[in-house]
């Protein structure tokens, strides 16, 4: 067992051996009684066989979380997390190099691990108890087993995810009974090596900058308050019990002290402030729930308030940097999607606004992509609903035959008309998430794309007459170029890896209208002699 003190803050580090020999074990032994020693194949069985072992380590948490009803046991898991918060906005405003002394996989993971235990407390009829030195190197050692099972339970839902978008990604084997999950083709290391990709794009990739202030000017505006008044209840509130950490209020004290404040305030709008930001039983998600819907608003997350049930009576527990982060997560990767605490929506002026945010991020991806055509002197037409002609008779396209089209443009160097729909999407850390762009994209995009492609191919001539008439230049003529579909996208997802359309990350965009290749082939070497090349798409769909 290992802890760690990082500029004074603690960190509980991974440990592997001592759990993998309880529950690994136990977990191999079931499921061999169940399928037998064999090798496990096809998409079906590994489909049971991964979903049987993620149901496992989901039991073996909920068996540890709900067994627990000291609040000093929550208390010092919300002390934990309020420490890697801090870790982490060091290690983002440059102050500290955190990723050079500890893991940043296992850091990431050990965050969103503590955030599952304390939503999980609103499903714990607590009481007050007591913290001593013997308790808290017993709940050291629970935090460290809860780790070791909510790691399994991320892998095991990554490769749930993995396998269905490539319609079957592993095979199962054992080694003197012991469970391996085997990627095809080698899979997993080209992953890893693609990583790259993900981790550069993240910090290129575009965001809304002033989504922090814009949230806070319109709370103001549709709630009718001032926002550092509404929220500094809590914490002025907090502070006047105590500065510990751990110190809870009541919640109900927060509607009714702000509509002393402000009188104009019914009393659906007073509590609904306050109830958009908070967790409790009321609307705590499941565990299996929490790991397969990351981006749900139900999460610690995006609602900074805990309310837990200690002694029969409702408290409220949160801290001024865990609010900070909600809100701007809630700005970031929830409002540009029409995404907002259920709450919040019941505000009209709310609901406009994330409606009109929803219409407008387009834009933003939209107005790079323009940038870099125009500065790299490329024929292109933008939101193209019609196609001009040699009279005045324009061509309807927007409809259900073909659609509006983002971007066409015209690629020269090789010969190419690229038809692009360019999609702004949320920022995806794992296969789950992965997984639900890999969806959209196969069900709902690609034929959508497919029939803007099919429509501008048997109509080439009329769209050359359209760009002759846009640029009053009667010397174009690309009527013998091929049509070419492309997805541009604003920040990475794996489906851009193994995509029916060539789909781009912004950040390579430019590189791309240069001529230059944005997905070389990649050979790697697996054994001393042995060598694989992947061409793209790198990973091929059922194979």
């Amino acid at each position: 067992m290992s802890k760690i003190n990082i500029e004074g803050h603690l960190v509980i580090t991974y440990e592997y051996i001592p759990y993998k020999e309880i529950y690994w074990e136990e977990l191999s032994q079931l499921v061999i009684e169940k399928y037998g020693n064999v090798i496990i194949d096809g998409f079906e069985k590994v489909d049971e066989f991964l979903n049987d072992c993620f149901l496992y380590f989901t039991k073996k948490i909920e068996e540890i979380i709900f067994d627990i009803d000291n609040f000093k046991f929550y208390c010092y898991v919300f002390r934990l997390h309020e420490d890697s918060l801090k870790l982490m906005l060091k290690e983002r405003t440059g102050e500290l190099d955190l990723f050079n002394l500890i893991d940043e996989y296992h850091f990431a993971a050990y965050r969103r691990i503590l955030k599952i235990i304390l939503e999980q407390g609103c499903n714990v009829d607590m009481e007050w108890g007591t913290l001593n030195e013997r308790l808290v190197v017993h709940y050291d050692e629970t935090i460290q087993r809860l780790f070791y099972l909510g790691m399994w339970l991320y892998n095991l839902a990554d490769n749930i995810a993995f396998h269905r978008m490539l319609n079957g990604a592993y095979f199962i084997s054992f080694a003197e009974n012991d469970i391996i999950i085997n990627w095809k083709n080698n899979y997993g290391a080209l992953y890893q090596h693609l990583m790259s990709f993900f981790s550069k794009g993240y910090e290129t990739g575009i965001v809304d900058d002033n989504g922090v202030i814009e949230l806070k000017q319109k709370l103001e505006e549709c709630y009718g308050i001032n926002y550092d008044q509404a929220f500094g209840i809590t914490f002025y509130i907090k502070n006047l019990f105590s500065a510990n950490t751990c110190q809870t209020i009541e919640p109900h004290v927060l509607p009714e002290n702000l509509k002393l404040i402000f009188n104009n305030l019914d009393d659906s709008d007073s509590k609904n402030i306050y109830e958009g930001l908070s967790l409790s039983k009321r609307n705590c998600l499941s565990i299996k729930e929490t790991i397969l819907k990351p981006y749900a608003t139900e999460r610690f997350l995006y609602r900074p308030f805990l309310i837990y049930n200690i002694n029969n009576e409702k408290r409220l527990l949160t801290s001024e940097d865990k609010f900070s982060e909600s809100i701007y997560v809630l700005s970031t990767n929830a409002i540009q999607w029409n995404t907002l605490n259920l709450e919040w929506r019941e505000n009209k002026c709310l609901q406009k606004y994330i409606s009109k945010k929803g219409n407008e991020h387009d834009k933003l991806l939209e107005d790079r992509i323009e940038q870099y055509l125009k500065s790299n002197n490329i024929l292109f037409a933008r939101n193209i609903k019609s196609l001009k002609t040699s009279t005045n008779n324009n061509v309807n396209i927007d409809n259900s035959v073909c659609g509006e089209i983002d971007f066409i443009f015209i690629d020269e160097i090789r010969k190419e008309v690229i038809v692009a729909d360019s999609k702004y999407n949320k920022a995806r850390y794992e296969a789950v998430g992965f997984r639900q762009d890999f969806t959209n994209f196969v069900k709902k995009y690609e034929p959508q794309l497919q029939r803007k492609i099919d429509w501008i191919n048997n109509n080439i001539s009329i769209l050359n007459q359209h760009f002759i008439k846009i640029l009053n230049n009667s010397n174009i003529d690309f009527t013998t170029y091929n049509v070419k579909g492309m997805f541009l996208i604003n920040t990475p997802t794996f489906y851009m890896f193994c995509s029916s359309y060539l789909t781009i990350a912004i950040e390579n965009f430019e590189r791309y209208i240069k001529g230059k290749s944005v997905y070389p082939d990649i050979t790697m070497e697996f054994e001393p002699g042995q060598f694989k090349t992947y061409k793209y798409p790198y990973f091929k769909i059922g194979n």
